[in-house]
């Protein structure tokens, strides 16, 4: 069904005009099909260009995985706007950060939302959902679609650095689409379960797939596992995407797959070899994915049916991806060569916004470099060893946080852990770890070391030791390193 669409046309207002009594969006006992979601959105587009002058302009969005917020995207593409997506639990000063690295005057802020951001250098905030009861629609303006278009931006994780603006095209958005939607040989009317924040390319490219292929979007009451459990069993989807920490949640309460789950993806950092096997033994179809902001969601899969034999790949590249494995003189690897995973395809942005010395860094050949190191096998299959910020050199030593952190996860009195490094002025860098100890266990410094001896080399142990309550994360369960490093 998606390559029926005509990529000169909006691709809600196809959808509408060959589909339209499918359903398009689901959220607690709401179902709209596509022609409504048309009706819907092209009547706030007009609303939004008449009473908010929001046409051709970057508009900042502050919500969470709402049905008004599919509405109040789909009407901004209408008039040539591009949303910008934030999280809205971000501070005051992250948000304003943001907003003037894009260029931001207009923000919509969901209401049924508590937001403690006041975000005093923004002129123009408005809340949604907006009432449009008493508008006039006799006038109605039609704006014109081109697939090169920018269509949305979104701000990179910012786990080891501040997060970068990065903008996509239609073209991009649908190319990573195509990928997803041809590898699951879908013909239309599934269910896709919004199971990832809207405001990472992980989330927002759910809806955009379900747009493109005319299945339907179905959104749970939040992202938390009690109620992404609760939307399983309610919605029965076909297709979810969930990060590691989501599945151990899930698994720890022993949830089975609904009945017709026909893919799980699982993606966004590294996974537990035993967990997957766990998930996968227990019913789940787990597609293990690898890919980033920068490359428009996943752009490697491992398939179910080869997940036990190459269970520490991140899968093969999807048919219009190219990787290179790179070594420190950008020249490329042979297979099973460890080096820098760089990758080149038509779709994937090539640039920051407003940010040269690091497009350049990232993007100066045309290839994009990861900062991941990997190899390919003879085969074809990628393997990551470690990301960049997983390394740490130490006295001259590199140190693999990968294999520390497999020595501390044996540890029974630790409950959580994070291991990062710092700049040193006698050793370079040193590793630090924080640690989380098991509710009523008595741990000091020198256990640990004591216990990491027995399974690493003595200069891999971390030099300095943090306790806490807790380790910060974000809701893709990635750590909040900044909020840590205040602890050294």
């Amino acid at each position: 069904m998606m390559n029926k669409i005509n990529t000169n046309n909006f691709w809600l207002h196809e959808q509408s005009e060959k589909n339209p009594n499918a359903i398009a969006l689901m959220q607690n006992d709401t179902v709209i099909t596509f022609s409504e979601l048309y009706k819907i959105t092209y009547e706030l587009a007009n609303f939004l260009d008449s009473k908010y002058d929001a046409a051709n302009k970057r508009i900042g969005i502050l919500s969470s995985n709402d049905i008004e917020e599919v509405f109040l995207i789909y009407a901004l593409w209408q008039i040539k706007s591009v949303p910008v997506l934030i999280s809205p639990k971000l501070s005051d000063v992250e948000i304003n950060e943001m907003i003037s690295s894009v260029g931001i005057r207009d923000i919509f802020l969901n209401k049924n939302l508590r937001y403690k951001n006041q975000l005093e250098n923004i002129p123009n905030k408005f809340t949604f959902p907006v009432n449009i009861e008493n508008h006039d629609f006799d006038h109605v303006n039609n704006f014109s679609f081109s697939i090169n278009d920018p269509s949305l931006i979104v701000f990179t994780s910012g786990t080891t650095d501040k997060p970068k603006a990065i903008e996509y095209t239609f073209f991009t958005l649908m190319e990573s689409a195509r990928n997803v939607n041809s590898l699951l040989n879908s013909d239309g009317g599934n269910k896709w379960l919004w199971s990832l924040p809207g405001y990472h390319i992980g989330g927002s490219s759910i809806y955009i797939r379900a747009l493109l292929n005319g299945d339907a979007v179905c959104i749970p009451e939040s992202i938390k596992p009690n109620h992404i459990a609760e939307a399983l069993d309610k919605f029965d989807p076909s297709y979810l995407s969930l990060v590691p920490t989501m599945l151990k949640r899930l698994r720890e309460i022993k949830l089975s797959p609904n009945k017709n789950l026909k893919a799980a993806f699982i993606g966004g950092g590294p996974c537990e070899d035993e967990l997957l096997l766990n998930a996968l033994n227990a019913g789940w179809q787990i597609y293990k994915v690898y890919g980033s902001s920068e490359t428009a969601s996943m752009i490697t899969v491992l398939k179910p049916e080869v997940l036990k034999s190459k269970i520490n790949s991140a899968g093969i590249p999807f048919p219009n991806i190219s990787i290179s494995i790179r070594d420190k003189h950008d020249i490329s690897l042979l297979a099973n060569e460890i080096g820098e995973v760089c990758v080149q395809s038509d779709y994937i942005v090539n640039e920051y916004l407003n940010d040269a010395n690091h497009t350049k860094e990232k993007f100066g050949d045309g290839f994009y470099h990861t900062g991941d190191f990997g190899y390919l096998d003879e085969d074809g299959f990628l393997y990551i060893i470690n990301r960049r910020e997983d390394m740490v050199v130490s006295g001259g030593e590199n140190i693999s946080i990968s294999e520390v952190s497999r020595a501390i996860s044996k540890i029974r009195t630790v409950s959580d852990f994070f291991l990062f490094g710092i700049e040193d002025k006698n050793w370079g860098q040193i590793l630090c770890a924080a640690v989380k100890p098991v509710k009523g266990a008595f741990i000091n410094e020198d256990m640990l070391r004591s216990e990491l001896k027995n399974s690493i080399a003595s200069y891999k142990i971390p030099k300095k030791f943090i306790f806490i309550d807790k380790i910060p994360r974000n809701e893709l369960g990635k750590v909040k390193r900044k909020e840590i490093i205040k602890f050294i």
